[in-house]
């Protein structure tokens, strides 16, 4: 190891491992390689040659590749030129590093590497350049016909700690830092810069660079390339490194109106994408074309012997053309942070209260179809009470915004659970800062926006838009720029308006029998009514998303139970 533990952390150093360079040198170089079929044509494309990792390390890609180009002459040059057209291969090969002892490693095994065969060292003139590739100008610009690499992936919060002044002079240069960016969001438009029209980029990239709100902008720009294929990557790739991972492969030019985006998996597991369907996702979030098929349909596909067509067509069906929830509602926050902790110091116990107050929901209190306000202790920004309430002339008086939403009809959201937890507040309720409101233009739909989000469809068409911001198998972050994008239904569906009055009615029957105030709420009834009304939402959301798209057939009752228990979370 070249330096300590925590100084390779915070500045992203990990090591490629040869599993990963492999399947990249296949999709980007091996088409350049085709191009070179005998002698005269490989010498003059090595003539023009140039090949570049912009965060090259200790140059493992670049040994790979050169292993690989040099294979290939061997086996197409006469003995008498092999070694004019190796030094031609050798000088193609560009590496920068912003870490000098990156640079000595690379030299070690450079010279490992010659001793294997006819060149020096100095023949790889241009091996290793100390510099930094985002901000010098040393690389060129659209001159290089392959980008490869892994660059570090370090977040804002690390890149703040270990060269504050250094990202400032980043985010002037580059489009993609905006937000909380990723560095390795910036070698993505780097290597855009530095690829000629026509040329190839391949690298290893953070998976969660598919699943982030600030990523939408590398998107915008990854979606102007052709993508030819993208590798989930094993959870164990990098042994020093709990990190999930994604190989990428893109072509500098246009896509095509009909071009199919290759994914594959760790398990050799490929199915496809339509590029064009990307821009139908939430931006930011591309997990849906990363989610594997279901083994029913890889079995169906496999019995056609054509390569899978693409699931997440499934998704994109159910959000083209359709009206999202930030299209019929406000969807935000309980609060901002600076309101929380002025909400936290005025907020007291019920029974200390002798004026009108506002329950306080928050994430804890959350389960579907039930408010738990009272019977389970509400925790809020490191304090607890049993029935925390806020005094309205308080809230009138400081928050008026906020107390207006508390009078208001809404849906409230767990932030984080194991799927989506809604539940309706008509009785005046504050918004905890963890947990979601959602206030509709139309107070008469409340209850029917409170069955869907609850619907077993819905809830796993959010699990592929937005899978990568769990916590775990278990657990999943529920945030209001996430829930806004989710699709209503149909507004013009043949017997929609119906469908929607029974959704109503449905949700207003599991809120009484959740409380225990229905007829049927005995010790044996009350189970198989909701279990019945719960089976009766899901049929219908999965019909009015099916409408109009070619989403698979809903789910059996069975299944549908089932999917519920997984995502319980005690």
């Amino acid at each position: 190891m070249i330096a300590k533990r925590s100084r390779r952390r915070r500045l992203g150093i990990y090591y490629t491992p040869p599993a990963l360079i492999g399947p990249i040198l296949d999709a980007a170089l091996d088409p350049i390689l085709a191009e070179m079929g005998d002698e005269a044509s490989c010498a003059a494309r090595l003539a023009t040659l140039r090949i570049i990792d912009p965060a090259c390390g200790s140059g493992r890609f670049l040994i790979a590749a050169w292993r690989r180009l040099a294979r290939w002459i061997e086996g197409a040059a006469r003995p008498a030129n092999r070694v004019d057209l190796l030094r031609a291969a050798a000088a193609s090969l560009h590496g920068i590093d912003i870490d000098p002892q990156a640079g000595l490693r690379g030299a070690r095994l450079l010279r490992a590497e010659c001793g294997r065969g006819p060149l020096a060292p100095r023949d790889f003139s241009n091996w290793f350049v100390l510099g930094d590739a985002l901000l010098d100008e040393c690389a060129g610009e659209a001159c290089f016909d392959l980008v490869l690499g892994n660059p570090p992936f370090v977040d804002s919060e690390s890149m703040c700690e270990a060269d504050r002044g250094r990202r400032p002079r980043l985010a002037a240069r580059y489009e993609t830092a905006r937000g909380n960016w990723d560095l390795a969001a910036l070698f993505v438009e780097r290597a855009v810069q530095l690829v000629q029209p026509g040329g190839r980029i391949g690298l290893v990239l953070p998976r969660r660079l598919f699943a982030s709100d600030h990523a939408r902008r590398v998107h915008r720009l990854m979606e102007r390339q052709t993508i030819e294929s993208i590798r989930l990557n094993a959870a164990d790739a990098f042994e020093d490194a709990a990190v999930k991972t994604v190989s990428v492969v893109m072509r500098r030019v246009v896509p095509c109106a009909d071009h199919a985006i290759c994914i594959m998996d760790a398990d050799a597991c490929s199915w496809s994408a339509l590029q064009r369907g990307l821009r139908l996702l939430p931006p930011g979030h591309w997990s849906a074309i990363l989610s594997r098929p279901p083994v029913r349909d890889r079995r169906r596909w496999a019995e056609r012997e054509s390569m899978p067509v693409l699931f997440a067509s499934d998704v994109t069906a159910a959000l083209r053309g359709r009206p999202r929830l930030r299209d019929m509602a406000f969807v935000g926050d309980g609060a901002t942070t600076a309101e929380a902790y002025v909400i936290r110091d005025a907020i007291i116990e019920a029974g200390e209260c002798g004026a009108p107050a506002a329950p306080l929901i928050n994430t804890g209190t959350i389960d579907p179809f039930v408010k738990r306000w009272g019977s389970r202790p509400t925790r809020y920004l490191r304090r607890a009470w049993i029935r925390p309430v806020v005094p309205l002339e308080w809230l009138d008086e400081h928050l008026p915004r906020r107390a207006a939403q508390s009078r208001s009809p809404k849906v409230l959201v767990a932030g984080l659970a194991g799927r989506i937890e809604a539940v309706v507040d008509e009785v005046g309720a504050l918004c905890g800062k963890s947990a979601v409101q959602i206030i509709p233009r139309d107070p008469a739909v409340t209850h029917a926006l409170c069955a869907w989000l609850n619907s077993t469809p819905v809830n796993a068409l959010y699990r592929l838009l937005f899978e990568s911001r769990g916590f775990g198998a278990r657990s999943m972050h529920l945030g209001p720029r996430q829930i806004e994008q989710l699709p209503l239904w149909p507004p013009f569906e043949p017997n929609g308006a119906e469908a929607i009055e029974e959704l109503a009615a449905l949700s207003r029957r599991m809120h009484s029998l959740a409380a225990g105030d229905a007829p049927q709420s005995g010790a044996n009834l009350q189970p198989e009514a909701m279990r019945a009304a719960l089976d009766r939402i899901d049929e219908i959301a999965a019909a009015l998303l099916r409408a109009g798209s070619e989403l698979p057939p809903a789910l059996s009752a069975t299944d549908r139970r089932e999917s519920r228990a997984r995502d319980r979370v005690p």
